[in-house]
């Protein structure tokens, strides 16, 4: 279960100059952000910037595609947006905002936690946790120790010392009474008891009795579910049944959701399919997740790509690569860092230092003592001076 943890967390500060020169400003945010959700219209998708103002403070605001203020800075942290709606953080209290800036929410909490997950997201106050919906709205009072995410109408919640689950009015439909829980997936939800691990409904009933590792327990995925039992990894159906044996020494994405799995046995990997068929046997030195039908693989320290079938689509040639989004993969060669599309050609030419991931034509990138926008065409629309901050994340 997620706890509430100290990170340091480099979050991104940039000089804005004139309106009328290249804007500058600071890009927010590295991890654990708040991924902009797929059901927003791109022309309302907003990225959040900072800009050091007259005084030295850095205040952030938020930017469109073609790097206009469209929120002028004015929060000490901006998170991306997400269902239509932002968090932000001033004077150490937590709010939240639309598009156009208005305050849904003005500032007065102590946390937000993740984003948002059936319509609700979690809420700190009084160091107790309770839920929000989108609309600003507290639906849930804070009243529990901690508190997971709902997922199939149902989130955890820790009451002394004891996990167990809530519907979305708050009333407790299965008793605190586990070390440990997972989020329910197809009916089921992983449980910690004494150390062992096993699975109960949505009832609270268990289902499958506690016996395997409590290090890693998957969430159930096409019926299946990944396990490890004497530091070995397979897969269980929902009868707690072998449909894998637990023979691998790791496994990548501990679901079928893609309907293939990676592994790796000595050292190296390979795929299978959820009958535990072996599609590709393992021969990679290193292999990433299925992104837009490719994976990242690694051959003789270099990197490439294949698909599905283990065809080597794009010859191992890089030092490191990312997954691919929006149809472009960041690669590194010599140090510096860019992008090629699905057939290897190079887009926009190994410049930066470090890159992210694309999101509605925008990718992040960090170039010397600067960090900033750059669109799929190579053009930076936006960059500044990077700063570094303490965030409490959970």
């Amino acid at each position: 279960m997620r706890k509430i943890n100290l990170l340091l967390v480099i979050i991104l500060s940039f000089m804005l100059v004139g309106c009328n020169q290249s804007k500058k400003g600071r890009l927010v945010k590295v991890e654990k952000k708040l991924e902009a959700s797929n059901e927003l219209k791109e022309e309302y998708v907003l990225y959040p910037i900072s800009r050091v103002e007259a005084d030295g403070k850095v205040k952030d605001g938020y930017i469109n595609k073609e790097g206009k203020i469209i929120v002028e800075p004015q929060f000490d942290i901006a998170w991306d947006f997400s269902e239509g709606v932002a968090l932000v953080i001033l004077n150490k209290k937590w709010g939240m905002i639309d598009n156009k800036g208005k305050y849904i929410v003005k500032p007065q909490y102590e946390q937000f936690y993740g984003g948002f997950e059936e319509g609700l997201i979690a809420i700190l106050q009084d160091n107790h946790w309770g839920f929000m919906n989108n609309k600003g709205r507290v639906v849930i009072k804070p009243q529990f120790n901690n508190i997971g995410y709902f997922s199939e109408g149902l989130a955890s919640v820790k009451i002394d010392n004891k996990w167990g689950f809530i519907d979305k009015t708050g009333e407790i439909i299965i008793k605190p009474k586990f070390e440990s829980v997972g989020a329910f997936s197809e009916g089921l939800a992983s449980v910690i008891v004494n150390g062992k691990g096993g699975y109960i409904d949505t009832k609270g009933d268990m289902v499958i009795s506690p016996q395997f590792d409590s290090i890693i327990m998957g969430d159930f995925s096409k019926g299946l579910a990944f396990i490890k039992r004497n530091k070995k990894g397979g897969y269980i159906d929902k009868k707690g049944n072998f449909a894998i044996a637990p023979e691998f020494d790791c496994v990548r994405m501990c679901d079928f959701s893609q309907g293939i799995e990676e592994f790796k046995i000595d050292h190296k990997w390979g795929l299978i399919d959820s009958n535990g068929k072996i599609i590709i046997e393992p021969k990679f030195d290193g292999m990433r997740g299925f992104s837009e039908d490719l994976a990242a693989v690694k051959i003789n320290n270099k990197w490439g790509f294949t698909d599905k079938s283990g065809n080597i689509v794009i010859k191992p040639k890089f030092y490191s690569v990312k997954s691919f989004s929006e149809g472009l993969v960041a690669i590194e060669i010599n140090s510096k860092w860019g992008f090629i599309d699905k057939d290897g050609n190079i887009i926009i030419k190994p410049q930066f230092d470090y890159v992210y991931k694309f999101s509605y034509g925008l990718c992040k990138f960090e170039l010397n003592d600067e960090i900033g926008y750059v669109n799929k065409e190579g053009k930076i629309i936006f960059s500044g001076k990077k700063e570094i901050r303490i965030k409490n994340e959970r």
